[in-house]
């Protein structure tokens, strides 16, 4: 082979390595956005199942106008997407959510959704996590990572 064939594999083998290398990197960020939305969803569908058992009367098994005792049940906590749990104050921070069951034990107008997605989020160490504000009129969400 000649030298000219020779720097033309080499050249070669470098485009493929840079293509390789960049699909990669486009399929891994696509995942990620992929389960940040996925969980997004999810968290919309929990705090619409919260509006409902806010409007709900108490002799229905409702709230009757209160989130108070509105709690997750055992197959909201967990999907193949992420876990989840509720919070009466805003949730901050990158750290991963155990999904919970705990009932919401006081007066609010507003309660808050968390959910923890199975993808390492924007800080390439914790997973992706976002929530949901939940109020009687409204469903506001928000991605922490």
């Amino acid at each position: 082979m000649g030298s000219r064939q020779l720097l033309l594999i080499v050249l070669v083998l470098i485009l493929v390595a840079i293509a390789v290398a960049s699909g990669l990197y486009m399929f891994q960020t696509n995942a990620i956005e992929s389960n940040r939305r996925m969980l997004v969803t999810e968290l919309m569908g929990l705090g619409a199942k919260a509006q409902r058992y806010y409007r709900m009367p108490v002799s229905l098994g409702g709230g009757g106008r209160s989130f108070n005792g509105f709690a997750l049940t055992f197959e909201d906590t967990a999907s193949a997407v992420g876990r989840y749990r509720l919070s009466t104050t805003r949730p901050s921070g990158a750290s991963t959510v155990i999904g919970s069951t705990q009932a919401i034990a006081v007066n609010t107008d507003s309660i808050f959704i968390v959910g923890s997605g199975r993808e390492r989020g924007n800080d390439k160490v914790h997973p992706t996590k976002a929530f949901v504000k939940v109020t009687p009129e409204k469903i506001e969400a928000f991605t922490l990572n």
